[in-house]
């Protein structure tokens, strides 16, 4: 949500940190925006990118008890400073590595 950025960086930093919990993830990366996504300029300033091991391991992400559990945390601390706008899942085609 405007202005309260600095809130949501502190919530994104504790609270994805304990997703690690979940073995499948590699990495999550929150990214800032520098271009728009969408034409009537109604996109988000952020996006938070999951990368998963697998693709059996993105679906079992859902299940998990670190994902079904975190409902709590995003009511109370999330919510706030937040707006979820919208959500995608792909699978990568080719990932070049240095």
């Amino acid at each position: 949500k405007m202005g309260q950025e600095a809130a949501y960086l502190n919530y994104y930093i504790e609270h994805f940190t304990t997703m690690f919990a979940y073995d499948g993830i590699k990495n999550i990366e929150y990214c800032r925006r520098i271009q728009q996504l969408a034409q009537n300029n109604n996109s988000p300033e952020y996006i938070t990118v999951y990368d998963f091991k697998s693709k059996e391991g993105r679906e079992a992400f859902y299940q998990h008890n670190i994902f079904t559990g975190a409902r709590k945390d995003w009511e109370e601390t999330g919510k706030p400073v937040m707006d979820l706008q919208w959500a995608a899942c792909y699978d990568s085609v080719k990932i070049l590595e240095r």
